[in-house]
Formats: C-alpha cells, structure tokens, sequence
C-alpha cells in the first residue's frame, strides 16, 4: 500500500513577479524554504531587497503573525512557534526570457535547502510548474 503525501505547497513572492527591472535579462534572489505542519512554502526576494536570508523569514512570519524575533540583526531571525521550521535557503538565478530558473548556493544561517522538498513546491507551484530548472551539480 503506497502512502500519500498530503504536503500542501505555498509560493511567497516578494520579488514582485518574476519580470526583470529594467533592461536586465534575470532576476538574482535569494530563498527560504519554512515547513509547518503539512505544509511547506517557498519564499523569495529579490536579492537587492533582501540582503540577508533572515530578512525573508522576517517577511513570512509578520504575514503569517508567527511568533519570532531578531537573534542577531540583520542575519540571524529565530522562529518561537513549536512546528514551525526552516528548512534551509539558497539562491535563484530566474531567467525569465528563457523561463529558467538556476538554483545554488545554501543560506550562510539556515543551512542547505532541503532539495526533496524545494522540487515538490516547484513542482506543485503554477510559477514554475512549466519552467526548466537547473539544479547546481545537475
């Protein structure tokens, strides 16, 4: 008997689309993947608006109303509710002329992006269910 994973999958964009500013190509952000209970969520920010990984985690609880605060400003924002965690971050490359998405790097306070995870929600995301994804090693 196989198991069904009920995972609900959220996308938080805070990079205001994915369209390029100005006469540039791609889009460079920065991304945080948070679980709660059966759910996970993407969230990105361009990386000119977001310098630190923190500073989206910061964004995500404010609008969700998830208890946390500054550990260490302006590159360490803890979580205070039981259940709910970071599961890692990392960077996008979003191409959108090309509608690619390169994915590398690991958040600095937040560890390696869970990889199993962040195929899931890209994969259930209408954002990027129809873009190629270069994953870093592929």
């Amino acid at each position: 008997m196989s198991r069904v994973d009920k995972t609900k999958v959220n996308v938080i964009d805070l990079a205001d689309g994915l369209t390029p500013h100005d006469e540039a190509t791609a889009v460079r952000c920065k991304f945080i993947l948070v679980s709660q209970e059966q759910e996970v969520t993407l969230v990105f920010g361009r990386i000119a608006e977001y310098k630190y990984h923190a500073n989206l985690l910061e964004r995500f609880c404010w609008m969700h109303r998830i208890p946390s605060g500054w550990e260490h400003k302006p590159d360490i924002y803890a979580l205070y509710e039981k259940g709910v965690n970071v599961r890692g971050g990392g960077y996008f490359i979003v191409d959108y002329c090309g509608r690619v998405l390169r994915i590398f790097g690991r958040s600095t306070a937040y560890g390696a992006y869970d990889e199993d995870r962040l195929r899931k929600v890209l994969a259930g995301s209408p954002h990027f269910s129809t873009w190629e994804i270069d994953w870093e090693g592929d």
